[in-house]
């Protein structure tokens, strides 16, 4: 088995879960699905231009570097949550309520 096939399994145990249950378990595939295949239009939403995002292990936590432009100005924000997942909904709890904390990136993608 190839890494390829032992993702493509984990991903369809993933779609079967979530097809079986309801909830908290569907809320999170529902996040991550809204980040990866619509994040563009949600943070055109509120002016800014998705540019990057990169997960890295901070200690027992994840953190979500989110990279985007308001502009022509490169901005960066961090969420930090105990999963990947988590990260992505304190993301759009953020947005939502007009609390994520944006920074002048000071290492801008070219």
């Amino acid at each position: 088995m190839n890494i390829g096939t032992e993702a493509q399994l984990g991903v369809d145990r993933l779609i079967d879960r979530a097809y079986e249950q309801e909830g908290a378990y569907n809320d999170g595939c529902r996040t991550v699905l809204a980040l990866i295949y619509y994040g563009h239009l949600v943070f055109s939403q509120f002016g800014l231009g998705l540019v990057g995002l990169n997960f890295r292990r901070d200690g027992l936590n994840w953190k979500l570097a989110v990279k985007v432009m308001e502009g022509n100005t490169p901005l960066v924000g961090y969420v930090t949550s105990h999963t990947t997942s988590g990260c992505m909904e304190q993301l759009f709890h953020l947005l939502e309520a007009d609390k994520m904390r944006w920074h002048l990136d000071r290492y801008p993608v070219i």
